[in-house]
C-alpha cells in the first residue's frame, strides 16, 4: 500500500494529470518513479500517457452463453483447437482471417504501419501469462435473472430466457486477453514518442509520465490506433468464440 500511494503521488505531479484514484486491488506494476500501478486510475486533460495503458491495451474479458449436450471435456478439445496458448504467434500457415485485418488504418497510421503481420499472427490467439479462456455452466434462476436486470441488462436477459426455450440451464465461455503482440508493438512505438515530445516540452518528467498532445497531430493518430486496436481485440475475443461454436455444433 506504501508503495501504491508513493507511486500515485509521483504520477499525480504530472502537469496533464488532473486526478487519479486508486482501487482496492492496487498493486505496484513496477518500482520506477510515476509507475501507475495496477488499480490505478487518472484523469488526463488533451494528452495520452502510452505507460498508463501500458503494452497489453484493452485486456477483457468477453462471454458467450450457449447450449451444448457434449461433455465438458469434449468441449475444451473444441476450445483448444480453436484458439492458441503461449509465447509468440501463429505460423502463417495458420493464421485465422477476419474483416478488422483488412482496415485501411493499418497502412496509413504511423504508428502501425508495418504491424499488419502481429494483427494478422496474434488473431485467435490467447497468450500466456493470466490469460484463459474457461468453460462453465450457468443456471438462469429467478436470481441470476434479477441481477441482470439489477445491472441494467434486462434485454439481453431476456434473448437469454426466450432462447433458452424453457430451460433455465446454460454453458457460458469466458475469454481473457488483451491485444497480444500488435499492442505491445504499438506502446513501444507510442511510449517512444512520448518521451520525445515530453523531453521538448517538460524538464525533469519520469519516463513512465511521458505523454504525447491530443491537440497535435501525432497524438491524435496514436488515438486513432488506440480505436483501431480496442477493435481488434474484440474481433480477436469474437473470433475464438465463433471457431469454438462452430467446431462443438453449439447454437
Amino acid at each position: 500500500v506504501g508503495s501504491v500511494r508513493r507511486l500515485m503521488n509521483q504520477l499525480l505531479c504530472t502537469p496533464v494529470i488532473e486526478r487519479g484514484s486508486v482501487m482496492p486491488d492496487a498493486c505496484p506494476a513496477g518500482i520506477a518513479e510515476a509507475t501507475i500501478p495496477v488499480g490505478g486510475a487518472i484523469a488526463v486533460r488533451n494528452a495520452i500517457i502510452p505507460s498508463a495503458h501500458s503494452a497489453d491495451i484493452c485486456c477483457s474479458m468477453y462471454a458467450t452463453f450457449y447450449r451444448s449436450e457434449l461433455p465438458v471435456s469434449e468441449q475444451l478439445d473444441h476450445l483448444t483447437a480453436s484458439t492458441r496458448f503461449g509465447m509468440s504467434g501463429r505460423k502463417e500457415e495458420d493464421w485465422v482471417p477476419h474483416p478488422v485485418l483488412q482496415d485501411n488504418i493499418l497502412h496509413t497510421n504511423r504508428f502501425l504501419t508495418g504491424l499488419d503481420r502481429h494483427a494478422r499472427m496474434h488473431m485467435a490467439d490467447q497468450g500466456d501469462g493470466n490469460h484463459f479462456a474457461y468453460i462453465g455452466r450457468v443456471q438462469l434462476t429467478p436470481e441470476v435473472l434479477a441481477r441482470f436486470d439489477a445491472a441494467g441488462h434486462t434485454e439481453f436477459a431476456k434473448r437469454l430466457t426466450d432462447a433458452a426455450g424453457g430451460r433455465s440451464d446454460y454453458h457460458v465461455l469466458v475469454t481473457h486477453h488483451g491485444s497480444r503482440g500488435l499492442g505491445a508493438q504499438l506502446y513501444k512505438r507510442g511510449h517512444k514518442a512520448a518521451l520525445d515530445h515530453t523531453k521538448r516540452v517538460a524538464a525533469g518528467v519520469p519516463d513512465a509520465a511521458a505523454w504525447l498532445d491530443y491537440s497535435e497531430p501525432e497524438g491524435r493518430d496514436h488515438w486513432d490506433a488506440l480505436q483501431y486496436v480496442s477493435r481488434w481485440t474484440l474481433a480477436n475475443h469474437q473470433s475464438i468464440h465463433a471457431r469454438f461454436l462452430a467446431r462443438a455444433g453449439t447454437s
